[in-house]
């Protein structure tokens, strides 16, 4: 049987519902509230551990009852999430091999957690964000990540809102899915010797 490499997971559920009125994550989704989607998806012996961090006594009430580790805390900021969510992976699981974050902001937060932890990348523990920022191709070490074409991205979304205007379709209330393209970038943060390739072209 082949043994999987030390991989852990953050679930970030800190939002203050300030945009949307309510927590996103809680509203409801196919039949049960958004985040479960997070906690199905996660639930899987490739991960080594995982962990909620939320401000929100409802989110962690809903994990508790999911048996979902959750730590809850009242600090203001989302790199305090990020703090406080791979010190504690790093807790439970000190061999910790590979860190991927939903975005490079995220991940850049992660970068300086794992240096603080006496961590290096890609040595002892190998770093992916997502998004491709341009600061991604600058922090040291250069952050690897997913590049995703976000004009695209938004073109779609648009048309999908337009039609959704218009037709005033009750089919159009459930989920829809849209494939997008994608490319790898590897850096160093998960390859020792890959290339630099910082510019200010798209600044």
């Amino acid at each position: 049987m082949k043994e999987f490499l030390p991989v852990g997971c953050v679930i970030m559920a800190s939002g203050l519902s300030r945009r949307f009125g309510s927590n996103k994550l809680l509203a409801p989704f196919c039949g049960e509230p958004m985040l479960c989607r997070a906690f199905a998806a996660t639930d899987t012996p490739k991960l080594s551990a995982r962990i909620v961090v939320t401000r929100s006594d409802e989110v962690a009430q809903l994990c508790r009852s999911r048996n979902v580790p959750v730590l809850l805390h009242d600090l203001p900021g989302r790199n305090d999430t990020v703090r406080l969510g791979l010190s504690a992976l790093l807790e439970q699981v000190p061999d910790l091999d590979g860190v991927f974050c939903g975005n490079d902001q995220m991940a850049i937060g992660a970068l300086k957690v794992l240096k603080e932890y006496g961590k290096r990348m890609p040595e002892d523990v190998k770093l992916m964000g997502y998004d491709d920022v341009f600061l991604a191709s600058v922090v040291e070490p250069s952050l690897s990540t997913i590049h995703i074409r976000k004009k695209h991205a938004g073109i779609e979304a648009a048309k999908i809102l337009f039609q959704r205007i218009e037709e005033q379709d009750e089919k159009f209330h459930d989920a829809i899915g849209v494939r997008m393209t994608a490319r790898l970038v590897v850096r160093k943060s998960t390859v020792k010797d890959a290339p630099e390739d910082w510019n200010l072209i798209d600044w």
